[in-house]
């Protein structure tokens, strides 16, 4: 199965490594998950390395696990075009809502650990969620 770290999400202000760190960044500053943070995290799998723009919805719609701890994100958007994703890693952000995994039904494990959040309500809602 490929594994891989993205979604072809809008970016947004993103600290340095050194910023973040240190803890330089603003509590205020939004951060998503940038089209960098998901090249970075496709690429490092071979199969998807030297992919054209118009390749990777086609790409993101394989990937199965997905790496996007310890960037400092706030919020995620739509991930609807992972529609493999079975394991997802968000633990070490700033992620206050996970609103937006209503759409990962395949999901079976989602580390969470060490972020904002304000509710797990809607984890009832990923049918074969095995781990938290």
């Amino acid at each position: 199965r490929p594994h891989a770290t993205p979604t072809r999400l809008r970016g947004s202000p993103r600290e340095t490594e050194d910023e973040r760190s240190k803890g330089k960044m603003s509590a205020g500053k939004e951060v998503l998950i940038s089209d960098q943070m998901l090249m970075k995290a496709i690429c490092w799998e071979t199969k998807f390395r030297n992919k054209g723009d118009e390749e990777l919805p086609e790409a993101l719609s394989q990937i199965s696990h997905l790496k996007l701890h310890g960037q400092g994100i706030t919020r995620v958007d739509d991930l609807s075009q992972f529609v493999e994703l079975e394991v997802l890693y968000l633990y070490d952000n700033r992620i206050r809502s996970l609103c937006p995994l209503v759409c990962c039904t395949k999901l079976t494990h989602l580390y969470l650990q060490s972020n904002a959040l304000r509710s797990t309500d809607m984890i009832h809602s990923l049918p074969f969620l095995k781990k938290l």
